[in-house]
Protein backbone atom coordinates (compact mmCIF):
# COMPACT_ATOMS: atom_id res chain seq x y z
CA UNK A 1 0.00 0.00 0.00
CA UNK A 2 2.71 2.38 0.69
CA UNK A 3 3.97 1.72 -2.39
CA UNK A 4 1.49 2.34 -4.28
CA UNK A 5 1.11 5.70 -2.40
CA UNK A 6 4.26 6.61 -3.07
CA UNK A 7 4.85 6.02 -6.41
CA UNK A 8 1.30 7.91 -7.20
CA UNK A 9 2.66 10.71 -4.59
CA UNK A 10 6.21 10.61 -6.68
CA UNK A 11 4.71 10.92 -10.45
CA UNK A 12 2.11 13.69 -9.53
CA UNK A 13 5.44 15.93 -7.53
CA UNK A 14 7.94 15.03 -10.27
CA UNK A 15 7.84 12.16 -13.25
CA UNK A 16 7.76 8.54 -13.89
CA UNK A 17 11.60 8.43 -12.89
CA UNK A 18 11.65 9.66 -9.79
CA UNK A 19 8.44 7.38 -8.59
CA UNK A 20 10.08 4.30 -10.54
CA UNK A 21 13.28 5.10 -8.18
CA UNK A 22 11.51 5.25 -5.19
CA UNK A 23 9.48 2.22 -5.56
CA UNK A 24 13.32 0.87 -5.90
CA UNK A 25 14.50 2.38 -2.67
CA UNK A 26 11.43 0.94 -0.76
CA UNK A 27 12.41 -2.60 -2.19
CA UNK A 28 15.85 -2.61 -1.24
CA UNK A 29 14.72 -0.98 2.26
CA UNK A 30 12.17 -4.19 2.13
CA UNK A 31 14.92 -6.36 1.06
CA UNK A 32 17.74 -5.11 3.81
CA UNK A 33 14.99 -5.73 6.59
CA UNK A 34 13.96 -8.68 5.82
CA UNK A 35 17.46 -10.22 5.17
CA UNK A 36 18.04 -8.94 8.93
CA UNK A 37 15.25 -11.56 10.66
CA UNK A 38 16.29 -14.64 12.12
CA UNK A 39 14.22 -17.53 10.45
CA UNK A 40 15.48 -20.14 13.36
CA UNK A 41 15.01 -18.28 16.22
CA UNK A 42 11.47 -17.03 15.30
CA UNK A 43 10.49 -21.16 14.63
CA UNK A 44 11.84 -22.24 17.54
CA UNK A 45 10.11 -19.29 19.63
CA UNK A 46 6.73 -19.61 17.67
CA UNK A 47 7.33 -24.07 18.86
CA UNK A 48 7.81 -22.71 22.70
CA UNK A 49 4.73 -20.65 22.45
CA UNK A 50 2.48 -23.48 21.17
CA UNK A 51 3.50 -25.91 23.24
CA UNK A 52 3.07 -23.61 25.93
CA UNK A 53 -0.71 -22.94 24.80
CA UNK A 54 -0.70 -26.52 24.82
CA UNK A 55 0.25 -27.43 28.02
CA UNK A 56 -2.11 -24.73 29.57
CA UNK A 57 -5.09 -23.45 27.98
CA UNK A 58 -5.81 -21.11 30.12
CA UNK A 59 -1.89 -19.25 28.81
CA UNK A 60 -3.34 -17.03 25.78
CA UNK A 61 -5.65 -15.76 28.21
CA UNK A 62 -3.11 -14.87 30.55
CA UNK A 63 -1.20 -12.97 27.59
CA UNK A 64 -3.68 -10.89 26.64
CA UNK A 65 -4.38 -9.32 30.49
Amino acid sequence: MIGTFLYALASTQFDSRVAILTITIVILMGTFLTSRIDLEEGMRVAAEEDRLARENPDYMNAQND
